[in-house]
């Protein structure tokens, strides 16, 4: 970016020096000049007030529907399904702790590695998720849409576990690896309800399809992970079933939540 700056100073060197020598082109960018902050006024108004805007914006319409979602929820928190947007509008509007649950299908962002999860953690929640499911609970987004939501007593969710695959020589389709998984948390996390899998992913790194595995874990009489220890087991790569991936992740599962985004995307061996 330096050189770009560094190259639009003579550009706009060479612009004024032409605005001086030519009074009409003054007049035709004073001109544009005018219209250009009047349309840039119109849509900062418009931003504000949806009667002025033509389209149905983002910024429009959120505190009516945090309203209609906190009147919901009640006395449970508002706990959202792969919508870091959803989930930060709520916070903000409402002043009460959010979460985005980003699934295996998603990508990672900002709840990924902040601490809102423990905020959430253990407590009765209203959880949206995005297969359309209908429920007895839902409330009205900025759209008028229904957004249908389960409740969940207790949230319980170990996004941040850490997982990976790990081969001899080459991570490939057919080969032998290994499943690693890592316990961040200052406290243990059962095994007995994780469920292990592997996403393929295309070359922009897009999750085509999910392969659940089957370990045999090392220790049969293992109940949790503890704090800062890790385990593995070996596996072989499954086939894909939908074209040729060109990357692989790790993800876990746990009870019946959405899979994570446990593992980085690996590239895999042709």
């Amino acid at each position: 970016t330096q050189w770009l700056i560094a190259a639009c100073i003579p550009v706009a060197v060479i612009i004024g020096m032409k605005l001086l020598e030519h009074a009409s082109l003054r007049t035709w960018i004073f001109r544009a000049s005018l219209v250009n902050i009047a349309v840039l006024l119109f849509l900062r108004f418009g931003l504000v007030f949806p009667a002025l805007f033509p389209v149905h914006f983002e910024t429009h319409g959120n505190r009516q529907w945090v309203a209609s979602a906190r009147e919901l929820a009640g006395d449970a928190e508002v706990v959202f399904e792969n919508s870091y947007r959803l989930a930060s509008m709520y916070s903000f509007y409402s002043g009460s702790p959010s979460f985005s649950i980003n699934n295996a299908f998603y990508r990672k962002n900002q709840y990924s590695i902040d601490d809102s999860e423990a905020k959430v953690q253990h407590k009765k929640v209203l959880f949206v998720r995005t297969d359309g499911k209908e429920t007895d609970h839902y409330f009205l987004d900025a759209k008028g849409d229904k957004k249908y939501g389960e409740f969940i007593d207790s949230l319980v969710t170990f996004r941040k576990l850490e997982a990976g695959i790990r081969a001899e020589d080459q991570v490939k389709v057919g080969q032998a690896a290994r499943f690693w998984l890592y316990n961040p948390y200052p406290h243990p996390v059962p095994l007995k309800d994780l469920r292990f899998g592997l996403t393929y992913m295309d070359g922009y790194k897009r999750t085509k399809e999910l392969r659940v595995l089957r370990p045999v874990m090392p220790e049969a009489n293992r109940q949790n992970l503890k704090a800062g220890d890790s385990i593995s087991f070996g596996f072989r790569l499954p086939e894909a079933e939908k074209g040729s991936p060109e990357y692989v992740r790790a993800v876990v599962g746990f009870d019946q939540m959405p899979w994570g985004l446990n593992g980085a995307a690996q590239k895999l061996d042709p």
